[in-house]
C-alpha cells in the first residue's frame, strides 16, 4: 500500500465514524428515559416466596411417609443385607481354598487331618 491509499482509507473510516455518531442516540437521554419508565413489579416474587414453604412441606412429608412405610414393611437394616448371589459363593469344598490363619502353618492342616487320633 502506498501512503496515498492509507490516507484515503483513514478518511473513509473517519467519515463512517462521523455518520454513525450522528445516528447514535444521546446516552444521557437514553438513561433518563429508562429511569422514568415505571416497571411493573413481577408477580413471580410472591409466588416464589409461597413455593418455598410448600416445597419444604412436601419434602418433609415424603420423608415421613418413606420412614413410616419402611417401619411398617419391616425392611431389614443395611448391615444385615446379603447379596442374592451370595449362595453361589458357598461351595462344598470352600474349606480347601480358604487361606490359612495368620499365625498358623500350612502343615498344621495336613498333619492334623492325616494322622488318626491316638485312641483309635
Amino acid at each position: 500500500m502506498t501512503p496515498l491509499d492509507d490516507r484515503s482509507i483513514r478518511a473513509r473510516f473517519a467519515a463512517l465514524r462521523a455518520a454513525e455518531r450522528a445516528r447514535a442516540p444521546d446516552f444521557d437521554a437514553f438513561v433518563s428515559r429508562a429511569r422514568r419508565v415505571e416497571r411493573p413489579r413481577p408477580r413471580s416474587r410472591w409466588l416464589a416466596w409461597a413455593a418455598v414453604p410448600i416445597a419444604a412441606a412436601l419434602v418433609i412429608g415424603a420423608g415421613v411417609a418413606v420412614h413410616n412405610w419402611r417401619a411398617r414393611e419391616g425392611v431389614q437394616p443395611l448391615a444385615t443385607w446379603t447379596s442374592p448371589t451370595a449362595v453361589f459363593l458357598s461351595t462344598p469344598s470352600a474349606d480347601l481354598v480358604q487361606p490359612p490363619g495368620l499365625f498358623t502353618s500350612v502343615l498344621d492342616r495336613v498333619t492334623a487331618s492325616a494322622l488318626p487320633p491316638k485312641g483309635e
